[in-house]
């Protein structure tokens, strides 16, 4: 994965797709790295939820609405994730909201998260574990 990882990495760059204006090489590479987890997921997801299935005509049509139903129950699914995060997200004390939206939606380092809200790093790391230990719990104990 790696290797197909920097592969795609470098072509892009010889194709003069990577413009530093728009962002960052390392958001490039985070980007590439989330794409081929994806497609890691999907292949190994796919490979053991399909039946096995003869040649036969009707059953390539089963194959179609099966696969259809599939990409349906997906959708749900993210949408129904998406909510149990949502309220979890909202269930979360504010400096723990302000942690993880400096982290993630800013993309700021520990360091700088911390001078934002005006704490040490080490509190910073520390508010970002015990945040990420409440999301996990509350999602956890909602989706079961």
């Amino acid at each position: 994965m790696a290797q197909e990882c920097f592969l795609r990495l470098n072509k892009l760059l010889r194709e003069g797709k990577f413009d530093n204006a728009k962002g960052t090489l390392r958001k490039l590479i985070n980007g590439i790295i989330r794409i081929a987890v994806l497609e890691y997921r999907r292949k190994a997801k796919s490979h053991f939820t399909l039946p096995l299935l003869s040649d036969d005509a009707r059953e390539t049509k089963n194959l179609e609405t099966l696969l259809t139903e599939q990409v349906k129950l997906a959708a749900l699914e993210k949408a129904e994730n998406q909510e149990i995060l949502k309220s979890c997200l909202k269930m979360l004390a504010e400096r723990y909201r302000f942690v993880l939206e400096f982290r993630y939606y800013k993309e700021l380092s520990m360091r700088n998260v911390g001078k934002k809200i005006d704490k040490k790093e080490q509190q910073v790391i520390d508010l970002h574990r015990s945040a990420l230990k409440k999301m996990r719990d509350c999602f956890k104990k909602h989706s079961s």
